[in-house]
């Protein structure tokens, strides 16, 4: 891949690390199968200008010239180095500092681009074609050549869409915050703040929205048929209250001699964590293709129909209940494998919630304490864990023991588990217990693009 030398800017987007998995109890799945690809688009925002001259154009003219030339060539290359820094005590005393870095090659052309980054123990690539992302993540090359694209459709997130949560305790969450602001600060906030928190690059296609949204613009110096700009980006206003101070972002930009990018550094500053992140432009107006990408791709990646039938070997009969609280509908159904459950079993995980479709009783549900989970396992399994006996009396006719703090019932050779705070509506689920078509609600999940569990970007 052709690349050039950035101009002497110090050091480096960091990628989150690799996806979470289910947590045993956590009844609620947030689920963000999210893209936010931004739209190479130009946008005329204001901008405050200083260091205008008599030796070429004023630092807005410059400004506004690298967008169009940016938008005429249409495809360029990118090399990124992204150095994210963290320390901890107090800073006249004893204390640990942490840093890691990640090393992105991206190809661009239009709204379409591929990326490979590396940070050193984990590998990622993404492709973005049509409005869709296909990726895929490994800890070595060659288990990357290998691995499973899996397909996400572009969903694109608003700042005003992103979880407060993510940004309220700056002295807690200081580095995931300010590491997060610097993917932002290179894309367009109407659109990139959902990929810059879970995309594993960060979105390059956001360069020109990101530019034109700079402002303290001024010129530093024109020498060698450079020209090299500083200017600030400034938090959007969705999040410059949620901690204070919220860090802006520090530019410095390399222009050559027809105002196309050469380099840039990103800097954002907070307290005790910082996020550098430089970056060289080659190949600008080359022919780039981005095709989709070959090889095996799972086009239902939020739901693992392999693990499901795997773990349903293990039961007689899939079992769950008819009857739940209002408004709750079955959301999840995920695979436990025995090194992931208490009882040492495999077995199948229901999550509930609201419909994902409305969005004021999800989020109206999720501020609450509430939650349900239901487990299905088998008999011999559950008997092995504990040998306390089934037995009728507390719900009717049902079979029922207590371990752990959740209520079981037997039916037949399946055991089904309640995990939940709604416990006077326990009597009317037990009673409602019925078999249930897994293959049929799986693909009815798969359709409607339903979570696994998993966060994925």
């Amino acid at each position: 891949m052709e690349q050039t030398t950035a101009p002497p800017l110090p050091p480096p987007p960091s990628p989150p690390p690799p996806y979470p998995a289910p947590v045993r109890g956590a009844a609620k799945w947030p689920t963000l199968v999210v893209a936010g690809m931004a739209a190479v688009a130009l946008i005329a925002a204001a901008v405050l200008v200083a260091g205008m001259g008599d030796d070429g154009p004023s630092a807005a003219e410059t400004l506004e010239r690298a967008q169009d030339a940016m938008l005429e060539a249409g495809s360029f290359r990118m090399h990124s180095t992204a150095t994210d820094s963290s320390s901890s005590g107090d800073s006249e005393g004893g204390g640990t500092e942490y840093s890691s870095r990640v090393v992105t090659e991206a190809e661009v052309v239009g709204a379409d681009w591929r990326a490979r980054a590396d940070e050193g123990d984990w590998m990622s690539e993404v492709v973005a074609v049509d409005g869709d992302l296909y990726l895929r993540s490994e800890s070595t090359e060659g288990a990357l050549a290998d691995a499973t694209w899996e397909l996400v459709p572009d969903e694109p997130m608003s700042v005003d869409d992103v979880d407060g949560a993510l940004f309220d305790d700056l002295e807690d969450e200081e580095d995931y915050v300010v590491s997060t602001l610097g993917a932002m600060y290179l894309g367009d906030f109407s659109e990139a703040a959902g990929a810059a928190g879970t995309a594993v690059v960060s979105v390059p296609t956001g360069l020109v929205a990101a530019f034109g949204d700079l402002s303290e613009v001024e010129i530093v110096s024109r020498a060698g048929g450079e020209v090299r700009l500083k200017g600030v980006r400034h938090p959007p206003a969705a999040l410059r209250n949620r901690f204070p101070p919220t860090p802006n972002g520090e530019f410095e930009i390399v222009l050559d001699g027809n105002f196309l990018p050469k380099g840039l550094r990103l800097t954002v500053d907070g307290l005790r964590a910082s996020h550098v992140n430089e970056i060289s432009f080659a190949g600008w107006g080359a022919d780039i293709t981005v095709d989709v990408p070959e090889g095996e791709i799972d086009e239902t990646p939020w739901i693992d129909e392999e693990a499901l039938a795997e773990a349903a070997a293990g039961l007689d009969a899939t079992v769950w209940p008819t009857t739940v609280p209002d408004g709750l509908v079955v959301t999840d159904i995920y695979a436990l494998f025995a090194d992931e459950s208490p009882e040492g079993c495999d077995q199948i995980g229901l999550g509930y919630g609201p419909p994902p479709d409305d969005e004021a009783a999800l989020d109206e549900w999720m501020e609450s304490d509430d939650y349900l989970g239901v487990y299905l396992l088998s008999l011999d399994c559950a008997l092995d864990y504990d040998d306390t006996p089934f037995a009728a009396g507390e719900f009717g006719p049902a079979l029922v023991r207590r371990v752990d703090g959740r209520l079981e019932v037997q039916v037949d050779t399946t055991v089904v588990q309640f995990d939940t705070t709604y416990e006077d509506d326990l009597p009317t689920m037990v009673a409602s217990l019925q078999a249930f078509d897994l293959d049929a609600e799986i693909e009815r999940i798969a359709e409607e693009g339903g979570g696994t569990g998993v966060f994925f970007p």
